[in-house]
């Protein structure tokens, strides 16, 4: 009797993909879908890896076949356009990591994987392949990069205007990360308070970013804002836009003007 390999190739909007079963026949055991939906682009693990960048894939895996199969993030990879291909690297910007699971058929999972490579190499596709069963799946055109990565180690503020150097000024990020993506908001605070006697009054009426690509998108409370003198303190809340691009930077830093 001949063996028939049946190959199937979809095309779904911008998203390609191919599903290839693992038999040597006409049955549908071992199929998988592969389709990766965006794309983000981490430049700032150069500090750590020299001459690398990383990118970071949100990917579904389906299973389409009639048995179950694992799924882990190191049965990834991804190639380029020379053919070099490169493993799962665990980044540390990774919002929502791909889950180790066993897929049943009809069974989907979707997160993120991660995968470092030179500076001077492009991904063209992401691949995956496991062996128990065989099973191999592979997109097609990855999206273009949609979203980046930033670091930003500390915040610091100075008071600008007069009287400026009779008040204490402290800012304090609100998060607990240090990696930001381009598309999501900064949220920090600015305390001030009087410290010295006999004081003079200030009115805060603006605040602005030193840092490139950074802006101050609103401050809660609207400015201006008077701060007493009495030494009661004063906190605004600040929400920022991120560059879009990758940027590492260790100070943002805030200019506070007051009259």
């Amino acid at each position: 009797m001949a063996i028939v390999v049946v190959a199937v190739v979809a095309l779904i909007g911008v998203e390609n993909f191919i599903e290839i079963s693992s038999n040597s026949s006409t049955s549908s055991e071992g199929t998988a879908v592969l389709v990766v939906s965006s794309t983000t682009l981490d430049r700032t693990t150069a500090d750590t890896h020299p001459g690398y960048i990383t990118y970071i894939f949100n990917l579904t895996i389906t299973n389409r076949g009639s048995k179950g199969f694992p799924v882990t993030p190191g049965e990834f990879r991804a190639a380029t356009e020379t053919n070099s291909t490169y493993g799962d690297s665990f980044a540390l910007a990774i919002r929502q990591p791909l889950r180790s699971v066993t897929l049943d058929p009809n069974e989907s999972t979707t997160g993120q994987v991660s995968f470092a490579m030179p500076v001077n190499q492009f991904p063209t596709r992401v691949e995956f392949e496991s062996s128990l069963p065989m099973v191999e799946a592979f997109t097609g055109s990855l999206p273009q990069s949609s979203q980046w990565v930033s670091t930003i180690d500390y915040a610091n503020a100075t008071l600008d205007g007069p009287h400026g150097g009779e008040y204490l000024i402290v800012t304090t990020i609100r998060h607990s990360v240090t990696f930001y993506y381009s598309t999501e908001r900064m949220v920090l605070t600015v305390m001030l308070q009087a410290f010295v006697p006999n004081a003079t009054g200030i009115r805060i009426t603006s605040i602005a970013v030193s840092n490139y690509g950074f802006d101050v998108i609103s401050v809660v409370p609207a400015l201006p804002v008077s701060v007493p003198d009495d030494g009661t303190k004063v906190i605004l809340t600040l929400s920022l836009s991120l560059p879009q691009e990758s940027v590492d930077v260790q100070e943002l830093g805030l200019t506070v003007s007051c009259s």
